[in-house]
């Protein structure tokens, strides 16, 4: 699943969209949709992604998975990713951050 957040923001970065995006596939075999995008309005990436089962709730089965991207390790991204990270520990990530929810 969190290899669906690499891909999702490949397809943003490339513009790919609809029957053209590779990110889908991802999570679709594991039988989940897309509920929410985890983006970062500062530098308009995705950085997360909420996914929702395609299955009736159950106590059996996950309703919903959040899936992170680890951190970026080259040139300034790294520095800006740690500042992020240490900024959703002390704050906590809000519903603002949340997209198409």
């Amino acid at each position: 699943m969190v290899q669906g957040v690499y891909i999702l923001e490949q397809d943003r970065q490339e513009n790919l969209q609809a029957s053209k995006a590779l990110a889908p596939p991802w999570w679709n075999f594991f039988q989940f949709d897309l509920h929410s995008q985890l983006t970062d309005d500062a530098v308009s990436c995705i950085f997360g992604a909420i996914y929702k089962s395609k299955h009736p709730p159950s106590q059996h089965t996950t309703s919903y998975i959040i899936a992170f991207c680890c951190m970026l390790i080259k040139g300034n991204a790294f520095s800006y990713d740690l500042e992020l990270d240490i900024h959703i520990i002390k704050t906590g990530c809000t519903v603002k951050n949340l997209v198409g929810s």
